[in-house]
């Protein structure tokens, strides 16, 4: 995995509630354009996404929100480099590092 996308995954243990994973993946999303987040047991993953929109709406950002394999969230800003790539680029840019699932 590139360094961006071991940096896009950040930290995944999922500690806290759908607001604080919301929060934290979009905080990461905008430092890096886009953020995955490989999805645990236990984990609310369409809260996540809901909250994910609403914050972006709030602080006026544009994002794409999906499931990009199963098991791996990812949060895409609408306008970030990644739509112009190869999907063979925008796969590997968004695969999760194994270490983290």
């Amino acid at each position: 995995m590139t360094s961006d996308a071991a940096d896009s995954a950040g930290d995944t243990g999922h500690t806290g509630d759908a607001r604080t994973v919301a929060a934290d993946l979009l905080a990461r999303a905008r430092r890096r354009e886009q953020a995955v987040l490989p999805v645990r047991d236990g984990l609310d993953v369409e809260a996540v996404r809901a909250e994910v929109r609403r914050l972006a709406r709030v602080q006026g950002v544009r994002v794409r929100t999906g499931l990009v394999e199963p098991g791996v969230l990812a949060v895409i800003l609408a306008d970030a480099a990644l739509w112009g790539e190869s999907t063979a680029v925008m796969r590997a840019k968004l695969s999760p590092d194994p270490a983290d699932s």
